[in-house]
């Protein structure tokens, strides 16, 4: 009896000891762990600020015109993250793509001509991709919930359609699939002929149609916007503007002291030169002032 209970407790305990095991091995990274929706997109707001006022370039490393049957290829150029901060076109995604909470972060810049793809990895923001777009940009961007993958259509030309499918592990980007078709012209006969490319080679109509079917699926799909955050800190910095002009009036009025004055002529210099203002209010003021070399 003892030993039909001991072996029944050793099996019990086998089969616990295996249930944990194997929740250990496939649960979620903890590096995902405690950060919102609202803390992920400041800490990708804030890291576009950062290298947008230090200027610093990345490395194009996909085209999305490269594998749609066309030569273009822009992989290996740099673009800087000044100019993508900014363009006043800027657009915003941030949605969660790889099936870890957390959005992922994308920025079109219609200026720069780029789409950045970035992650959040181990608590860091990461960029996974900077892709080069044509002139027309990105449209809705699709997401297929099963399969943890993204699709991103675009038109090359106006009569180019490429749909580039990606997928991302940890912080590094996948290119599954790329369909594009392009569209002829109208022949003598009346008919147009239609090019089908995947993965940059050319194929029949029915294999490119087999392969749409089977890859060109998604559930859901997002809608860029603007990048309100961006308005919000260019609200602040007006703000900082009309105070520090009321600043600088009011020192003209009240200064009487030579080092006061002098100390004001500085800054009405300095606060001119970068804001080239035009406001006749301060015009006059400083006429009345006969301070020399600010106009």
């Amino acid at each position: 009896m003892k030993k039909i209970r001991t072996f029944f407790i050793r099996t019990i305990l086998g089969i616990m000891a295996g249930l944990f095991l194997s929740a250990g091995i496939t649960a979620t990274p903890v590096q995902a762990a405690g950060i919102s929706y609202q803390k992920a997109v400041r800490m990708y707001n804030n890291k576009l600020s950062y290298w947008g006022r230090r200027g610093t370039r990345l490395n194009i490393n996909y085209d999305l015109r490269s594998r749609s049957g066309w030569k273009y290829n822009d992989c290996g150029k740099n673009v800087s993250m000044k100019t993508v901060h900014c363009d006043n076109n800027l657009r915003y995604i941030f949605r969660d793509v790889n099936g870890d909470n957390i959005p992922e972060a994308f920025f079109y810049s219609e200026r720069a001509r780029v789409m950045l793809v970035w992650t959040i990895y181990r608590g860091q923001v990461q960029p996974v991709a900077t892709m080069r777009t044509s002139y027309f940009g990105p449209q809705k961007l699709l997401y297929n919930k099963r399969e943890k993958t993204f699709i991103v259509k675009t038109l090359i030309t106006g009569r180019s359609v490429s749909r580039n499918i990606f997928k991302i592990k940890g912080r590094t980007l996948y290119i599954n699939l790329t369909m594009s078709d392009y569209v002829g012209q109208r022949q003598s006969n009346g008919r147009i002929k239609v090019n089908y490319w995947i993965d940059g080679r050319s194929v029949s109509k029915s294999r490119y149609q087999s392969y749409y079917n089977a890859y060109f699926r998604y559930h859901a799909a997002y809608s860029w916007g603007p990048w309100k955050w961006k308005k919000a800190l260019q609200k602040n910095r007006n703000w900082s503007y009309i105070i520090c002009w009321k600043t600088v009036i009011w020192l003209v009025i009240f200064s009487k002291k030579e080092n006061t004055a002098g100390f004001t002529v500085h800054m009405i210099r300095y606060w001119i030169r970068r804001s080239r203002s035009k406001n006749l209010f301060l015009r006059i003021l400083i006429w009345r002032k006969q301070i020399p070399g600010t106009l």
